[in-house]
């Protein structure tokens, strides 16, 4: 694994030490995995119920954040056996989102100079906390707390995960600083930077278009969850295939799409590690790559009994070290074929490619010796 994503996992493992992540996991395993032979507990039936529909499932640490605008919050609230998963839920889903804004915040344009529609106010991932869209949220309450003039967040962050400052505070700038080595985050400062008035302008064309596009869908008063999502996420597409035809905006489009994409591999493996769950490792009997400013792998997996939850990170071998890769499950349908039996098809975005793209996590540069410090703390 290379040294960003490696710096991910260790601090997904760091995570995972944590007596209020701990006890968000052991609540949310005991609702997924109750034996429907004996009878739930009243909590743990409304816990399952949500748990396994929609976004909850693509976001588990977000969990929190998105139960608290939702009914069913109300109803655990009034069940004194669902306090520890409330609290636990709802602190790791605050500190989850303030290092993942805290990542973002260092990008050139931070917070509101990006004039990109994927950010604005009416987005899909700003709009009602970023619910039902499956990718990370951009919340802007987050945005408007200058993230960017905090040089550290280890204070922050310690208390309410509950994780000894001290441990905190190497991972999250190494983290960070494997983050800015990256090429995608290269890549967006330097498009970024490449602007000049002229294409500003033309970006700001496309996001007051993408805000009428949302004014007019807006008042036709459809109160349809999923297809109000939807019209707005079909509006950002419209922009950016406007924007294909304009060489500098289409670099600025695709520089923010793969770093903002970078950053929810990293927000991916973060989570599997605090989860307990690791990386993956699978042998497709079918691979198609497609490289390009969206790379993606394409693979199917046939009678594996293997289910990939949406935005998973896995690792997909390969006897040619340069086509191993580590990629972010997008879609997934599963077919029964009466020759060949079950058979998974799956899209995933490309996080990582050649030989560094391993399932195995590297040690830091000073050997491990960190990790031995979260052992004996």
């Amino acid at each position: 694994m290379d040294e960003l994503f490696s710096a991910a996992a260790r601090l997904g493992e760091l995570w995972s030490t944590s007596p209020v992540v701990q006890t968000f996991v052991a609540e949310r395993t005991a609702a997924l995995t109750h034996d429907q032979g004996q009878p739930h507990k009243p909590h743990q039936h409304v816990l399952q119920m949500f748990l396994t529909s929609g976004s909850f499932s693509t976001q588990p640490l977000l969990t929190g954040w998105w139960l608290s605008g939702m009914p069913q919050r109300q109803a655990l609230a009034q069940m004194p056996e669902a306090h520890d998963f409330l609290d636990s839920a709802s602190r790791t889903a605050s500190a989850f989102l303030l290092l993942i804004e805290w990542l973002r915040s260092w990008l050139p344009g931070y917070p509101f100079a990006f004039r990109l529609p994927h950010l604005d106010p009416h987005a899909s991932r700003v709009t009602r906390r970023g619910f039902p869209n499956q990718l990370l949220p951009w919340p802007l309450e987050l945005r408007r707390a200058s993230l960017n003039s905090v040089p550290e967040i280890d204070d922050q962050l310690a208390p309410v995960v509950e994780i000894n400052r001290a441990l905190l505070g190497r991972p999250l700038l190494e983290l960070r600083r494997q983050l800015w080595a990256s090429s995608a985050w290269r890549d967006f400062a330097a498009a970024h930077a490449a602007l000049d008035d002229d294409e500003r302008l033309r970006l700001k064309a496309l996001v007051d278009q993408f805000r009428g596009d949302c004014r007019a869908f807006e008042q036709s008063a459809s109160e349809r969850l999923m297809l109000d999502d939807a019209a707005r996420r079909a509006a950002v597409e419209r922009c950016e295939r406007a924007a294909l035809s304009d060489a500098p905006l289409a670099r600025y489009y695709n520089a923010f799409r793969a770093i903002d994409r970078l950053i929810e591999s990293v927000g991916a493996l973060i989570t599997q590690f605090a989860l307990g769950e690791g990386l993956d490792t699978v042998q497709p009997t079918q691979v198609t790559w497609r490289r390009g400013d969206n790379s993606e792998v394409r693979f199917n997996l046939v009678n594996e009994g293997a289910w990939f939850r949406i935005n998973q990170l896995v690792h997909i071998a390969s006897p040619i070290a340069a086509l191993q890769c580590l990629a972010r499950i997008e879609g997934a349908t599963t077919n029964f074929d009466d020759r060949l039996g079950e058979w998974t098809r799956h899209v995933a975005a490309i996080a990582a490619i050649g030989p560094d793209a391993t399932p195995d996590v590297q040690p830091p540069t000073d050997e491990g010796e960190f990790l031995n410090e979260i052992r004996r703390g």
